[in-house]
């Protein structure tokens, strides 16, 4: 693999998994760095999931396997916690 595509690679996966984290926060799956709390906001992991819909459909067919499977992978479960999460 290219040094560009390796770095553009790492990088991408950066970018989803800041988005996972932020929405895992927002989930309360973890605690938020800057408050030090478990919080639940279901509009704000929201947003994030829509963000990596948004990214997962501006990309198609032209990310790798690993990184076309590893976005489907953190959306899917994602949206089943938010999902779960909802119906508490």
């Amino acid at each position: 693999m290219e040094k560009n595509q390796k770095n553009d690679e790492k990088l991408f996966m950066y970018l989803i998994n800041t988005f996972q984290s932020s929405a895992q926060i927002a989930l309360g799956e973890m605690e938020n760095p800057m408050t030090r709390k478990v919080e639940t906001n279901l509009d704000q992991a929201g947003y994030y999931i829509d963000l990596l819909e948004m990214v997962k459909k501006k990309t198609k067919n032209n990310l790798t396997e690993y990184e076309e499977q590893m976005l489907i992978n953190i959306t899917s479960k994602l949206k089943m916690s938010l999902l779960l999460e909802s119906k508490k």
